[in-house]
């Protein structure tokens, strides 16, 4: 998923968050498409904020999308972004060298082996977003999914009681919503005849400031976690 590497990037960009690992069953490759000619390239060394090096990122190859849209090729996957990680926090270092970030190939081991993580970012492909999402609730990491967070009601109604059973923070990946002037709402009332019903755009974030350690979850990065259903032996369940 390339936009999972495009929400790492962010993220490392924020001062109160820490990367500490990466998730992909991708070890690496070429096809992922890019927005504008060079964009992971030109991303990452804004991020570093250097004017050279990275090229490799970017290959430019074609990429037909569709009949009407064609696009370039960038790289990513666990090994990429792992490489995107600490070189960002190896220019905070003396000696311009950092390998803190650790890169798995299932979600699964990462929940199981980064236990002092905080919180995981979930841009797996569509249809683990619930099961990615729930296994990390269930290990009391807080969670931003990208959209759609389920596919069904079923899932949509675990999801909020295993929210409510954990008290972790929870937020799907949609724009608006994050805006400041929303986040300052904690939900919206809709009327529905006699009856007024509050909807809750998401769980609010603790409220003690703290660092959190960020895994990102892809088919490209952060404890950053994403699994085509084929890297597993069998997919991995939904909680009932």
């Amino acid at each position: 998923c390339a936009q999972g590497l495009r929400v790492m990037l962010h993220f490392l960009k924020e001062p109160d968050v820490q990367g500490v690992a990466v998730c992909d069953v991708n070890k690496s490759g070429a096809n992922y498409p890019q927005w504008d000619t060079h964009e992971f390239c030109k991303s990452v060394r804004k991020l570093l904020g250097v004017d050279s090096g990275w090229d490799w990122l970017s290959p430019d190859q074609p990429i037909q999308l569709s009949h009407t849209l064609a696009v370039t090729g960038g790289v990513a996957g666990r090994e990429p972004c792992q490489k995107i990680v600490d070189g960002y926090y190896g220019t905070q270092q003396r000696s311009g060298q950092y390998r803190g970030c650790a890169a798995y190939s299932d979600f699964r081991e990462l929940l199981e082996k980064q236990k002092d993580v905080d919180a995981v970012v979930v841009c797996t492909t569509d249809n683990l977003h619930a099961a990615v999402s729930a296994a990390a609730m269930k290990k009391g990491k807080h969670v931003f999914c990208q959209k759609p967070l389920t596919h069904t009601i079923y899932e949509a109604r675990r999801i909020a009681e295993i929210a409510r059973e954990t008290g972790v923070a929870t937020q799907i990946a949609v724009a608006n919503q994050a805006l400041p002037l929303v986040s300052t709402t904690a939900c919206a009332t809709s009327s529905l005849g006699s009856q007024q019903r509050p909807w809750r755009y998401c769980h609010s974030l603790p409220s003690k400031r703290m660092t959190p350690k960020c895994v990102v979850n892809q088919t490209s990065p952060f404890a950053l976690a994403a699994m085509p259903v084929k890297s597993f032996h069998g997919s991995p369940s939904f909680p009932s």
